[in-house]
C-alpha cells in the first residue's frame, strides 16, 4: 500500500515581493534515508518530493512532499489546504487530512497536513 507523508508550508505574505527569504528546516523520519524524487520551482511556488532512497518517484511505498506558495494573499489557508488535498486524493483517493500545526511566524501562514 503506498502512503503519503505530506508537509505543507504556505507563505502568504508579501515579504517573498520584497525579496526577503524565510528558510524552514524539516526533520524528516530517518529510517527512510529520503532523497529528491521531485523538485520543481518558479515564482509562485516551490515544490518538493521526496521517496526513500531505494525507491524512485514512479515507484514508491511512502512519499514526502513539501509546498509553499510565494506571495499569495486573499485566500484564506483553509482553501489552500483543501485544494492542496483534493489534488492528493486524485493520487490517493483514500487519503485522510490530519492538520498536525497552523499558524503563523514572522507574518506568513504555515501549516503542517498529513493525509
Amino acid at each position: 500500500m503506498k502512503k503519503f507523508l505530506l508537509l505543507l508550508l504556505f507563505s502568504t505574505s508579501a515579504l517573498f515581493a520584497q525579496g526577503e527569504i524565510e528558510n524552514l528546516k524539516i526533520h524528516w523520519p530517518e529510517e527512510y534515508q529520503w532523497k529528491i524524487g521531485n523538485s520543481q520551482e518558479d515564482d509562485r511556488v516551490n515544490f518538493v518530493e521526496l521517496v526513500p532512497e531505494k525507491e524512485s518517484i514512479d515507484n514508491w511505498t511512502i512519499l514526502g512532499t513539501m509546498m509553499s506558495l510565494k506571495g499569495v494573499t486573499g485566500m484564506p489557508m483553509e482553501k489552500i489546504v483543501e485544494l492542496f488535498y483534493q489534488q492528493t486524493k486524485e493520487k490517493a483517493n483514500d487519503a485522510k487530512l490530519t492538520i498536525i500545526e497552523k499558524g503563523q511566524n514572522a507574518g506568513l501562514d504555515f501549516v503542517f497536513v498529513q493525509p
